[in-house]
């Protein structure tokens, strides 16, 4: 399985190269979204908008090729999802008189995130989201090697999470999103993943900032680091899952 392309976003990085790099931004940044139409971009979440920016930037390609965010099949993975959006819809409940916006329900879904990609990029193929707490890494991994498995020839995966309301979770963290565009063959020269392994706890590799680490997608960090750092690791995905990163295809 092959890697073509890997966008990141944080407040304090927004690329993938600026994380490898270590180089952090002293003023908290917001994400864009830039991919949508100004108006849906002013109605979506930091979480929706953290994860189109990394998915921009994953479709810039390792290879300085740009790649069609229209073609691939999508996986978003997000152990809490829109939960931003649920919290207002429910805070709205509590008002007397109050009506529900339809607009923000449609927010409120936990695939919100893909739906205004596919919408934005005329993406007309399988997507798909889920959630599986701290493994929410490797299940979206597994979920996008199943397809290409089953005959995909590329698969845009995207795990992301932003903070909960106060009144359901008492877990605090920053808006953080993760790109990988995945490919059934290895291009010459193009990173590569081995097969998911399950049943050694692997200690978190690298630094975690922390304003991501309660956020159960940092273990993404690790892989960006990885990916980009052109060396064989053995990366922790959470829950005892792991895969091996290998700098191109053959290597060792």
């Amino acid at each position: 399985m092959g890697i073509a392309g890997i966008g990141l976003w944080s407040p304090t990085c927004q690329s993938a190269t600026a994380w490898v790099q270590r180089q952090s931004e002293t003023e908290l940044a917001v994400p864009r979204g830039g991919v949508l139409p100004a108006m849906q971009r002013r109605r979506a979440s930091a979480l929706t908008r953290a994860a189109l920016d990394a998915a921009v930037q994953a479709a810039a390609g390792l290879a300085g090729e740009p790649l069609n965010l229209a073609m691939p099949a999508v996986v978003f993975g997000s152990a809490w999802g829109e939960t931003s959006a649920l919290g207002e819809l429910l805070s709205q409940l509590r008002e007397p008189g109050s009506e529900l916006s339809p607009t923000r329900f449609a927010a409120s879904v936990h695939n919100a995130g893909i739906g205004q990609l596919s919408i934005a990029t005329g993406q007309q193929g399988f997507a798909t989201s889920l959630a599986a707490g701290e493994a929410t890494l490797a299940m979206a991994l597994f979920e996008a090697q199943s397809l290409l498995a089953s005959g995909e020839k590329d698969v845009l995966l995207v795990v992301a999470d932003a903070e909960p309301p106060n009144f359901l979770s008492s877990l605090r963290c920053s808006p953080f999103a993760v790109a990988v565009w995945l490919t059934a063959s290895v291009p010459h020269g193009a990173p590569a993943l081995g097969p998911l392994e399950q049943g050694v706890m692997l200690p978190m590799q690298g630094d975690i900032p922390v304003d991501l680490q309660q956020n159960p997608c940092r273990f993404a960090l690790a892989l960006v680091d990885a990916v980009l750092g052109g060396r064989v690791a053995h990366v922790a995905l959470g829950a005892s899952w792991s895969v091996k990163v290998t700098p191109a295809m053959g290597a060792a």
